[in-house]
């Protein structure tokens, strides 16, 4: 039973500095910001579904609070007030998903659409909500930084986590082929 646990734990460290590495892909790799935001979003999505379904959520969880953090320390999320935001958003992504995995028919269609595209939707929503209501908490009249933060808060987290979603599972196959 120890030896589980610390393969977990290890598995755990394992996945979050790989996390780590791809979110600071942006910083080596002269990607513009349409096209990093799509692509380190889609990593980082994929590592949390791929941290939940091999170590369970206690990793993922803080994996979910430690990837924001560090954005924020690279420069990649400008704004300090948005690291909670994305924590819970990460959270949220990898709570939902277990739930709707572990408690659903998984040879239903239904319940292939429910697990694919119900964790992005949840995810989005929190955070542009969350977002939205930091920014009038703070009282931040900039209506170009209004747009450009709640923009960053919605379509493009259900895309990636959509995106994220599919690589998890076509990685999590691949790795199951391997063995």
């Amino acid at each position: 039973m120890k030896h589980r646990v610390l393969v977990r734990c290890l598995r755990g460290a394992l996945f979050l500095a790989l996390a780590v590495a791809l979110q600071g892909l942006r910083l080596v790799l002269p990607l513009p910001l349409f096209l990093g935001t799509f692509l380190i979003g889609t990593l980082v999505s994929m590592m949390l579904i791929v941290t939940v379904k091999a170590c369970g959520l206690g990793p993922a969880l803080f994996l979910s609070c430690l990837l924001p953090v560090t954005a924020y320390l690279e420069g990649q999320l400008a704004l300090p007030f948005l690291i909670p935001v994305v924590m819970l958003g990460n959270s949220v992504f990898c709570a939902v998903f277990l739930c709707v995995k572990k408690f659903g028919a998984e040879e239903s269609a239904f319940h292939r659409y429910a697990v694919s595209l119900l964790p992005p939707l949840v995810k989005a929503a929190c955070m542009f909500l969350s977002a939205r209501l930091l920014l009038q908490l703070f009282q931040i009249e900039d209506s170009a930084l209004k747009s450009t933060v709640l923009t960053a808060m919605s379509l493009p987290q259900f895309v990636t986590g959509c995106a994220g979603l599919w690589l998890a599972e076509r990685l999590l196959r691949l790795l199951d082929g391997a063995r």
